[in-house]
C-alpha cells in the first residue's frame, strides 16, 4: 500500500557485525514491492546499510543523514533480471560521508532521482550504480572519495539513457576518478564540475550514443577521455594532462565529434588513439602559456585513419601527426 513513512529516528548499529545476508543489519530497510513508502530525517550509524530498499517502488529516501556504516543508502542488487530491482524512487538531499564502501549504492533501478545528496569521504565511491536505465543524477556533491565520486557500472547490461548534470565530483588521490562510466549508452552528461589529481576527471569507457558538453574537467592524468563510438564532445573546457583523448582502451574510440571545446595549458590539448577512425575535431581552441617539446596540440597517435581535424585553433603550435596515414585530414586550422 501507498503512504507508509518513516522518519525521526536515530539508528546505532554494531559496526563489527557487517554482512552480505538479504537485510542483515540495516538501519532501515523496505523490502518487497512495497510501494510509496517515505524515509525522512533518519540518522544511522554503524550499521552494514543505513538505509536499505529491496524492489521498492515510488519511495521518497530525503533528509536522511547515513555516516560511518559499510553503505550509506544501498538498493538491492541480487534479485533474479527477471524482476525488477526497484523503479521510480526518489533519493534526494541526504548526508552520506564516510561510509566504508559507497555513500549510495544502487542496483540495476531504473526511473529513479539521485539528486541533491552529498557523498564525501567514502572508501570506494560516492554514488554507485551497477546497470539500470533513465536514472537522473543530478546536483549531487561527491568529493575525496577513494576510487570515484560517481561510477555508473554497465554490469548487468549497458547502463542506458541516463542524465548526470550539476554534479561536483572532486578526488584528490593519485588514482581515484571524478566521474567514471563504463559500458553506457545513450548518456546525457553537462554541466558537470569534475577534479581529479591522478585519476581522470570524466571517463566515458566502452561508451555510445553518449552527449558530453557544457562540463568544467581538470586532472593530471586526463579531463576528457571516451572510448567507444558515436558519442558528441562539444562545449567542455578542459585543463590538465591531456585536454581530450579519443582513446583505444577497451574499445576502438570511432565516429565520435569533439567540437567547440576549450582546453587551456594541458600537455596534449586533444589526442587521437591508435587506429581510431572516422572522427571529427573542429572548432576546439587549444591554448598554452608556453611550449616545450613534450606539448601538443592536437595530437594523431600511429594507426589513427580517416579522421577530420578541421577549423580549430592551436595557436602557437601546430598539430603533430604521427599516425602515418594519409587518410586523415587536415584543414583550415589555425595556428
Amino acid at each position: 500500500m501507498y503512504k507508509r513513512q518513516v522518519r525521526d529516528l536515530s539508528i546505532e548499529g554494531n559496526s563489527s557485525s557487517y554482512s552480505d545476508t538479504y537485510h542483515s543489519n540495516a538501519g532501515i530497510c523496505v523490502a518487497q514491492n512495497i510501494r510509496g513508502t517515505t524515509i525522512t530525517n533518519i540518522l544511522a550509524q554503524k550499521c552494514d546499510k543505513g538505509i536499505y530498499l529491496i524492489h521498492t517502488f515510488h519511495a521518497m529516501v530525503v533528509h536522511n543523514t547515513c555516516t560511518a556504516n559499510r553503505y550509506g543508502i544501498k538498493t538491492y542488487t541480487g534479485w533474479s533480471s527477471s524482476t525488477p530491482s526497484g523503479k521510480e524512487n526518489f533519493i534526494c538531499n541526504n548526508i552520506c560521508n564516510d561510509n566504508t564502501t559507497s555513500g549510495i549504492y544502487m542496483g540495476s533501478n531504473s526511473y529513479c532521482v539521485i539528486s541533491g545528496n552529498v557523498c564525501n569521504n567514502n572508501t570506494t565511491h560516492g554514488i554507485y550504480c551497477s546497470g539500470g536505465s533513465n536514472n537522473n543524477f543530478s546536483n549531487n556533491i561527491c568529493c575525496t572519495n577513494g576510487s570515484a565520486g560517481i561510477q555508473l557500472y554497465g554490469n548487468n547490461g549497458a547502463v542506458s539513457t541516463v542524465v548526470v548534470a550539476g554534479n561536483l565530483c572532486y578526488t584528490s588521490s593519485d588514482t581515484g576518478h571524478a566521474m567514471y562510466f563504463e559500458i553506457a549508452q545513450y548518456c546525457m552528461v553537462y554541466g558537470n564540475r569534475c577534479y581529479s589529481k591522478g585519476g581522470y576527471a570524466l571517463r566515458m569507457y566502452k561508451t555510445q550514443y553518449s552527449t558530453i558538453t557544457g562540463n568544467y574537467c581538470s586532472s593530471n592524468l586526463a579531463c576528457i577521455e571516451v572510448s567507444g563510438d558515436y558519442n558528441a564532445i562539444s562545449g567542455n573546457v578542459c585543463g590538465g594532462g591531456t585536454g581530450i583523448h579519443l582513446s583505444a582502451s577497451g574499445t576502438a574510440a570511432d565516429m565520435n565529434t569533439v567540437t567547440g571545446n576549450v582546453v587551456i595549458n594541458a600537455v596534449t590539448g586533444i589526442q587521437v588513439a591508435a587506429n581510431a577512425a572516422k572522427n571529427t575535431i573542429s572548432g576546439n581552441t587549444c591554448l598554452r602559456s608556453s611550449y616545450t617539446a613534450e606539448h601538443h596540440t592536437i595530437l594523431l597517435e600511429s594507426g589513427a585513419a580517416n579522421n577530420l581535424i578541421a577549423g580549430n585553433n592551436i595557436s602557437g603550435l601546430n598539430y603533430t601527426d604521427n599516425s602515418g596515414n594519409a587518410t586523415n585530414t587536415f584543414v583550415n586550422n589555425k595556428v
